[in-house]
C-alpha cells in the first residue's frame, strides 16, 4: 500500500559502519568500498534493499539510478526502498515549514514515478536533539506542519 512502511526485512543495508552486514547507499567512495563487499556476498541473504535519501531534492532521482545500477552489477533483484527520506537537509538547503511540504512532495513523487515499492519518511515527531535531523518530523510539539498534510494527501489519509 502506497505510504506504508513494512517490518520484518531480513536484513536491509543502512548506514552503520560498525555493522559488517549493512551499507548506507551513498555516492562517497569509502562506503562504496564497504558496499561493494556487502552486496558481493548478499545475493540470497536480503528480501529488499535501503537506501536513505535526506540529500537535495534534484538529486533523488540520480541517487536512485545509482543504487539500481550498483544492484544490477552485482545480479541482485531485490526491490529498493526509501526507508528514510527526509528534508530539507539543512546541510545543503535552508529550512522552512513551507520548504518541508514542498520538498516532501517533490521526494514523494519522484520515488513513485520510480517505482520504489516502499517509502517512509524520517520522523513523524519533531526532536530537539539534533540541528540536522530535528526539525525533519511531521509534527511539531501536538501541532501538525503542513507538511504533515501533504504526506496525508499522499497516502490517502
Amino acid at each position: 500500500a502506497r505510504g506504508t512502511c513494512y517490518r520484518g526485512i531480513a536484513c536491509y543495508l543502512t548506514g552503520q559502519p560498525s555493522t559488517p552486514t549493512a551499507a548506507q547507499i551513498t555516492a562517497q567512495e569509502a562506503q562504496q568500498r564497504m558496499l561493494r563487499e556487502v552486496l558481493s556476498g548478499a545475493r540470497g541473504l536480503v528480501e529488499a534493499v535501503d537506501i536513505h535519501l535526506y540529500h537535495q531534492t534534484d538529486t533523488v532521482a540520480l541517487r536512485v539510478a545509482w543504487a539500481q545500477s550498483l544492484l544490477a552489477t552485482y545480479g541482485l533483484r531485490q526491490p529498493l526502498w526509501a526507508t528514510e527520506v527526509g528534508g530539507p537537509d539543512p546541510a545543503v538547503a535552508e529550512y522552512s515549514d513551507a520548504a518541508q511540504a514542498e520538498e516532501l512532495r517533490a521526494r514523494l513523487d519522484t520515488l513513485t514515478e520510480l517505482g520504489l515499492p516502499v517509502i517512509c519518511w524520517l520522523n513523524l515527531f519533531e526532536s530537539g536533539d539534533s540541528w540536522r535531523w530535528g526539525r525533519m518530523g511531521l509534527v511539531r510539539d501536538t501541532l501538525p506542519k503542513p507538511a504533515y498534510w501533504t504526506f496525508a494527501e499522499f497516502t490517502g489519509g
